[in-house]
């Protein structure tokens, strides 16, 4: 056998990406750096890939940051970068840092733009009553009572015209059936800013409420009653008000012919509506690794539009005059897009919707130009159309898991298709398309599933372990009869046809959800994972796409990544005591590593958001049995790893407290010093800075607030009569850590 040597490396081809290898000096391929160099030009079909990747990586880099960067900043960053992208044109390597540096660069530009563009006022967190005056923007069902209202505000009693939010979320308490998008209405509402996460690192409702532009959440204490405001309606006020009555108008017909579960599953399908599926419907999809199918986005879309191409295409195909002239694909696609714009617009255009869309429209576009309609190019396009005109989409789960579930499979299938695995047979009979339209479902199905796991253990902290055979089972049957079946209702709702259809669907519907209540009720079909830090998952992510992306053997270094990011994820050390941000309730870790909190009566959410991170599967009413602590009518007593955490209940307690205790928490301000106590957090530490995670580790002390996590950011605090207001300092001057007397003491 012949050996080539690097004098015929520039012929050379590489078999495993099919492009042509540059020419390098003997030896150099010693060199890591020029080894490194040889790999990337070998791959420069592939740079593009990375843009969406670097450009996502410049918004992370924006929204990490402790305090909000000036306009200037951005601007310089972006400055240099161009320049960098002109003067460095020396090697591959700096060609390829450099176009990197400015993807960055534009994605955290972009990031500060939509953040500043958007700006609008936030509402003093003050929880008093208020009356509202304004429009009705949407109206969402919920399953336990009444419904909540977004309304675009024309006036709020008490603030000046600089000081009141654009919008806001209102929970009435009863039914608002009369209420139609579009509606004039006042009401009066107890109100306050967005919340803050439960714990440092949580969700933060209040920064998703930012880039939603609405400024204030609550309640409403009066019915609403209709008004007249003076001046014009806003345009896109009208706008969305006829989409969203569009909407209405859908869910309502299929409520008429399908009043039970199925009907609000069908709903939430056609219409985004889930308003009406009931927690333990929600519950059973959700532990068989069912809920995707809820969330309309690649497979809702793909199957609507795609079966929409079809059928026109058909119905072309079967008029010779129209076939043997015209561009009937072309047509189809079109007709196709027109479909799926409508499907967007009345889904809801959730993010991964509008991922869907932008996928499905640039697959249509490719078809009328006689390009290739599925590739990694054009979902690397898709995402940086959403990425460009919404950043903010890159925290969101439903971006995150849709995209790494499609860039797996697209990935997968080039790789397949390269090297001729994917489609042999498919000219034989019906038996042999169909196993191999049924191994395609399975093989899709285990790809997509791998891709999403880590992302819904780090946001969800659970995995649904027989999530892999409920979707063998359900995935064809939505994909062959549900979806299809809610097209031709959508489709015979003009006529008033609707009802065989609908039937159909209820049917196909139910068993979907016998299937999902069958494989939640098995044992062990929800594994509940702790909390991991975010660099394994980004370590993790990194790795995916460098597998995904490149084409050549050095993408299994991918693997590598993921393997240690999967290492990195179970380094993570859980916090041994919490404190919510009313400063009750309170939970500590008892020595069998599992929480524990002082009992409290109602909902729990704080709690509840604890035990989620923790991994821990009980209901909040299992943890709130005060286990672990001592208590009487001024407080209560715990020890947490050696150290003695006192909690004040009244002022008489906490003389006592300060003389015994390591750690003090007092439910009330505090009124006097605590010399003694090593950790001194009151009343108003908690409702400054928000929730409060304390660690111990050899004595050590580490407290992390959720204003620390935060940082000072636009979404992080409001004061009246402002657009913005800078967060309190991330250590709060009445939440003191003492001296040392025997160990180091330290905050983070």
């Amino acid at each position: 056998m012949a050996v080539r040597d690097h004098s015929q490396s520039l012929e050379a081809i590489d078999h495993n990406s099919g492009l042509s290898r540059p020419s390098l000096p003997p030896g150099s391929l010693n060199q890591p750096l020029s080894r490194f160099a040889h790999q990337l030009e070998a791959e420069r079909g592939r740079w593009f890939l990375w843009t969406p990747v670097f450009f996502g990586a410049g918004i992370g880099a924006y929204f990490a940051l402790p305090t909000e960067p000036n306009v200037l900043t951005a601007a310089a960053f972006m400055l240099t970068a161009f320049a960098l992208k002109l003067t460095l044109r020396r090697g591959v390597i700096e060609t390829a840092v450099a176009g990197a540096i400015l993807c960055l660069a534009l994605g955290f530009a972009a990031a500060k733009a939509r953040t500043s563009w958007i700006a609008a006022p936030v509402i003093a967190d003050q929880g008093r009553a208020m009356q509202v005056a304004g429009w009705v923007e949407r109206v969402e069902r919920l399953q336990s009572r009444g419904h909540r209202l977004f309304m675009r505000v024309s006036s709020i009693d008490g603030l000046d015209r600089s000081a009141t939010p654009r919008r806001l979320r209102i929970t009435t308490p009863s039914a608002t059936t009369s209420l139609a998008p579009g509606n004039a209405i006042a009401i009066r509402a107890i109100l306050r800013a967005p919340p803050q996460p439960a714990l440092p690192g949580g969700y933060d409702f209040a920064r998703r409420a930012w880039f939603e532009q609405i400024g204030g959440v609550g309640f409403a204490i009066s019915k609403p009653k209709a008004v007249t405001i003076p001046g014009k309606r806003p345009l896109d006020v009208s706008l969305k008000s006829a989409i969203e009555r569009l909407r209405q108008h859908i869910t309502e017909r299929i409520a008429t012919v399908l009043p039970s579960t199925s009907g609000a599953v069908a709903a939430a399908l056609v219409t985004g509506d889930r308003g009406a599926i009931p927690d333990a419907t929600f519950t059973s999809l959700r532990d068989a690794g069912l809920a995707h199918i809820l969330a309309i986005s690649g497979l809702h879309m793909a199957v609507m539009a795609g079966a929409l191409f079809y059928i026109v295409r058909l119905a072309l195909a079967a008029i010779p005059a129209i076939a043997l002239r015209f561009p009937i694909k072309s047509w189809a696609a079109a007709i196709a897009l027109l479909g799926a714009s409508f499907y967007l617009l009345i889904s809801g255009a959730s993010l991964a919707t509008q991922r869907a869309f932008v996928m499905i429209a640039l697959m249509f576009l490719a078809m009328m130009l006689g390009r290739p309609a599925i590739s990694l190019r054009n979902l690397a396009l898709a995402a940086l159309v959403v990425l460009v005109l919404s950043p903010e989409s890159l925290l969101n789960v439903g971006f995150q898991m849709s995209f790494a579930a499609v860039t797996a499979l697209v990935a997968f299938y080039e790789w397949a298709r390269a090297r001729d695995r994917v489609g042999p047979g498919m000219s034989r009979g019906f038996p042999v398309r169909l196993l191999f339209f049924l191994l395609g479902i399975a093989t899709t199905t285990v790809i997509a599933s791998v891709a999403v796991a880590p992302f819904a253990a780090f946001h969800f902290n659970k995995i649904s372990q027989y999530g892999l055979v409920a979707n063998l089972l359900v995935v064809p049957l939505v994909s062959l009869a549900v979806l299809p079946l809610a097209l031709v209702s959508l489709i015979s709702m003009p006529f008033g046809l609707e009802l065989a259809p609908l039937t159909l669907l209820g049917a196909t519907i139910e068993i979907v959800l016998a299937i999902a209540a069958q494989v939640a009720a098995q044992a062990g079909a929800v594994r509940f994972v702790p909390q991991f830090a975010t660099p394994a998952l980004l370590l993790i992510t990194v790795g995916a796409c460098w597998l995904c992306i490149w084409t050549r053997r050095w993408r299994l270094v991918g693997l590598v990544m993921i393997g240690l990011g999967l290492a990195l994820a179970t380094s993570y050390e859980q916090p041994d005591i919490y404190i919510a941000r009313s400063g009750h309730p309170i939970a500590i870790r008892l020595h069998d590593g599992k929480l524990s909190s002082l009992a409290k009566r109602g909902r729990n959410y704080s709690l509840a958001m604890w035990l989620e991170a923790d991994g821990d599967g009980r209901q909040p009413r299992e943890v709130a049995t005060s286990r672990g602590f001592r208590c009487d009518a001024r407080g209560c007593t715990a020890n947490v790893k050696g150290l003695k955490l006192a909690y004040a209940k009244t002022p008489a307690a906490i003389d006592e407290d300060c003389r015994v205790a390591d750690i003090v928490v007092m439910a009330i301000p505090q009124a006097k010093p605590c010399p003694s106590a090593r950790l001194v957090i009151d009343l108003r530490d908690v409702t400054k800075n928000g929730a409060h995670a304390i660690t111990i580790s050899d004595g050590n002390i580490r407290v992390q607030t959720v204003a620390q996590r935060r940082g000072k950011r636009p979404w992080s605090q409001s004061t009246p009569g402002t657009k913005q207001v800078a967060p309190t300092s991330a250590s709060s001057p009445k939440s003191r850590i003492k001296p040392p007397t025997r160990q180091q003491v330290s905050r983070q």
